[in-house]
């Protein structure tokens, strides 16, 4: 997808984590922007056109890994059908006021496009990068480190 020809400049800075995903997503939200080490300013400018144009957007890639069930003893079972199946990714773009309802409705959500929704907005999927993964994990950050030392990607 062509790279929209506006342009966004961003910081970021560490937060402390939580052990489970919602709680760092609320230490996050807290203290934004979110975690993700390589937002391109195309992926950011994609996610801006379509937040003034549909009211909500979130960075996203169709998932291409394959997902299995596993049974108590850690056993693979039945893979799951990918259709139709986004990751999800930052940044995304959402009205104040519809995050601080959905928030009230769903304090557990994993993020702002889990409350969005949760207060009944439509939220538009626009197309991410892989490298714009959510760092959540000290490895993650280390990996996301690795990767700006070796130039593979800038911020």
């Amino acid at each position: 997808m062509p790279c929209p020809r506006r342009c966004a400049a961003w910081r970021s800075r560490a937060v402390s984590g939580r052990e489970e995903r919602r709680a760092r997503t609320r230490c996050a939200r807290r203290s934004a922007p979110p975690s993700a080490p390589t937002p391109s300013s195309c992926t950011i400018a994609r996610v801006l056109d379509a937040f003034e144009r549909d009211g909500a957007a979130a960075a996203a890639l169709p998932l291409a890994d394959t997902i299995r069930r596993a049974d108590a003893d850690s056993w693979a079972a039945e893979p799951l059908d990918r259709d139709g199946v986004w990751v999800m990714q930052t940044p995304q773009a959402f009205r104040y006021a519809d995050l601080v309802k959905g928030y009230a409705i769903r304090a557990d959500a994993t993020d702002c496009a889990a409350a969005a929704q949760a207060a009944g907005v439509r939220v538009r999927l626009v197309a991410g990068h892989p490298a714009n993964f959510k760092v959540t994990s000290p490895e993650d950050l280390a990996f996301a480190r690795s990767l700006v030392a070796r130039g593979a990607v800038t911020r």
